[in-house]
């Protein structure tokens, strides 16, 4: 199942965080594409680099990580075109007061919408939650 990954999600990956281990199983049973977008980029660089339990020079491997894997093609990166944010707005209109989106929030699920992703991976409740109610399935699966 081709699937939109989050910052939450991603991050597992490059920095030892709970649930790592849940990510990377998530991944193993739901092959397909791992999608992203460029507010993914900046979304992870930035959380690495502020992150306050790592050293600078392990924060730059640790980019450099993630960089090498998207060189790599482990990401499928969409774009953020001006459907997008049409979609956004919409999103935001109709659900940012249930779920309590944040904006960045509401560019993911809108770009998982626009592209027709059929899930997206993500640890942060609220947006899970919204993801479910647009239709979308939820990596981790909640129970």
């Amino acid at each position: 199942m081709d699937s939109y990954l989050d910052t939450s999600f991603l991050l597992k990956f490059y920095l030892i965080e709970p649930d790592s281990s849940l990510a990377e199983e998530c991944l193993r049973r739901n092959p397909g594409a791992r999608s992203i977008s460029d507010l993914s980029n900046v979304e992870v660089i930035a959380s690495i680099s502020r992150s306050r339990n790592l050293s600078p020079e392990v924060a730059m491997r640790e980019i450099g990580n993630y960089r090498d894997d998207l060189r790599r093609g482990v990401y499928r990166k969409l774009q953020l075109d001006a459907e997008v944010f049409s979609r956004a707005e919409v999103v935001a209109e109709a659900y940012s007061r249930s779920y309590g989106l944040r904006s960045l929030d509401i560019l993911h699920l809108a770009t998982s919408l626009r592209h027709g992703v059929a899930a997206i991976g993500t640890f942060d409740k609220r947006l899970a939650d919204a993801a479910l109610a647009l239709g979308l399935s939820v990596l981790p699966e909640r129970s």
